[in-house]
């Protein structure tokens, strides 16, 4: 069976977390006190129609055609590409800082490749 079931012990380890979670007290002045589910949830198949429904299928459709919010510039309006300011370069965030006298790289093969009193 599914759900969380205090009384048969199936799922011990999250009812006791949920429990622990629940009986703070900031938890318990905002929700209030905490009651378990009995028994799991049982599928309806008469209520699930219901609080589900499906589109119809010959519903009409709604106009999904785009609105024109701003009219096109002109051609000669537009602004050629060369012309268009140039972007920066971006350059690596650390590049300023100077080379690292350690190099991790020599540090983690020799790190893994040897026995741990000859390292240290």
């Amino acid at each position: 069976s599914s759900g969380i079931n205090a009384e048969n012990g199936e799922y011990v380890n999250v009812t006791r977390w949920f429990t622990a979670i629940m009986n703070q007290d900031e938890v318990l002045r905002i929700l209030g006190p905490l009651i378990l589910c009995v028994k799991p949830a049982q599928f309806d198949a008469k209520l699930f129609p219901q609080n589900n429904p499906t589109p119809q299928k010959n519903a009409p459709k709604k106009d999904q055609s785009p609105k024109k919010a701003a009219p096109q510039p002109k051609k000669e309006e537009a602004i050629p590409a060369a012309e268009a300011a140039p972007k920066k370069e971006r350059k690596a965030p650390f590049s300023d800082l100077s080379k690292p006298i350690l190099s991790l790289d020599d540090f983690k093969s020799h790190y893994w490749n040897s026995e741990t009193p000859e390292f240290m």
